[in-house]
């Protein structure tokens, strides 16, 4: 091959890389789609007074939705506050009555009956019945989850649980740093405004760390959804 033929061969390769290339990345940038990076944040246990009414604050402040699992003992105590719950925008949901330490434990009838009092105290309250269950302890059994498919609930479980509940070891930097590490693009985080049967237990560790937490979190990319949204499934029956 002479020089002249050479010299047209390089010209020609220029030219097909020049106008390509930059094809291919306006081609790339325009149809490549980036997941986005939802997150669902859950509240145990409520309602429960002052607690609940700051977790109510914060979220509205920081324009979040979240979705909270009641008991049912607790919305007869708070019918209030469990109005402002959905009033808000929030998802409400079917958490026991009694929140019984394990569920496995108990007669099938026992648990019908955890189930169907908690959804007649939110109904009284809301005219709304549930279609989320997340189980105490999130112990379950095969004959409940056959319950439960019988009755179109969905049980519901979570990701990240930074143990907000134990107010003596988790502190509101201990919750902050174990959401942050743990989360990721999908993720259900569990957090306590209650604290099961217990009457006044401290929440302030919760009530510090989640404003924190959610400014973190969003300063990663993250926005929030309800539970129902992030796993594409009804909320109510």
């Amino acid at each position: 091959m002479n020089s002249n033929n050479i010299r047209r061969l390089a010209l020609g390769l220029f030219l097909v890389i020049f106008f390509l290339f930059p094809v291919y990345i306006i081609s790339a940038e325009t149809t490549t789609v980036i997941p986005p990076k939802q997150i669902a944040l859950t509240f145990d246990d409520g309602p429960y007074g002052t607690p609940t009414i700051e977790v109510l604050s914060i979220l509205k402040k920081e324009n979040v939705h979240a979705t909270f699992f009641v008991i049912g003992q607790n919305v007869e105590k708070y019918p209030e506050i469990t109005k402002e719950i959905v009033a808000n925008g929030n998802i409400i949901a079917n958490h026991t009555y009694n929140h019984p330490e394990d569920l496995t434990k108990v007669s099938l009838k026992e648990f019908y009956s955890e189930i169907s009092k908690t959804e007649d105290a939110i109904f009284s309250v809301t005219h709304l019945w549930t279609g989320l269950f997340r189980a105490p302890y999130g112990n379950t059994s095969p004959e409940m989850l056959k319950e439960l498919e019988k009755d179109d609930y969905t049980l519901v479980g979570w990701d990240v649980d930074p143990v907000d509940w134990d107010y003596s070891k988790s502190t509101p930097e201990l919750i902050e740093k174990t959401v942050l590490e743990e989360v990721k693009p999908g993720a259900i985080i569990i957090f306590h405004d209650g604290r099961d049967t217990h009457i006044n237990y401290p929440r302030g560790n919760l009530i510090k760390a989640l404003p924190k937490t959610i400014e973190a979190l969003k300063k990663e990319g993250y926005t929030f959804v309800t539970v129902d949204k992030l796993l594409n499934i009804k909320a109510y029956n």
